[in-house]
């Protein structure tokens, strides 16, 4: 049995609308706005954190998340031949005619570098997807910055 340590959340929501119109015609959509949140984007067992002692600083939107989704499919009844009982009849008659679209939010997207340390691999760990590190500027280092240029 596998087992992992990694943490993912899905919170979401759907709201779907079905409709049958005269004349054999239907209508079905639904959209949908979900979130997923995760400390681990890889196989179990071979995730490399930022920090393994603190994944809080792992934890993000997925790779996989797909924020908004619209979903719509319609079926005609073709009502050629549909009501006759030959054997001609019955076998060209009651097709039906139907089409669907899915149109979703894009991927996130996640910024790293695949530079070698100390350009790249930033906690040394020997791999190079690190994501880069976010320096904080004091003002006060900004505005000596500037005065010296």
């Amino acid at each position: 049995m596998a087992r992992t340590t990694s943490n993912s959340i899905y919170n979401g929501g759907t709201f779907a609308v079905r409709r049958a119109f005269s004349k054999g015609i239907s209508f079905q959509g639904s959209y949908t706005f979900g979130k997923v949140l995760t400390d681990s984007e890889v196989e179990q067992g071979t995730t490399s954190y930022y920090d393994a002692n603190n994944r809080n600083l792992d934890r993000s939107v997925a790779s996989f998340d797909i924020r908004q989704r619209v979903a719509f499919s319609g079926v005609w009844e073709i009502p050629f031949l549909r009501n006759c009982n030959s054997l001609a009849c019955r076998t060209v008659g009651g097709w039906q005619l139907s089409g669907y679209g899915i149109l979703e939010s894009g991927l996130p997207m996640t910024v790293s570098s695949s530079g070698a340390y100390p350009n790249g691999d930033y906690n040394a760990d020997g791999t190079n997807a690190d994501r880069p590190t976010h320096r904080r500027i004091r003002l006060a280092d900004r505005d000596s910055a500037n005065v010296s240029s």
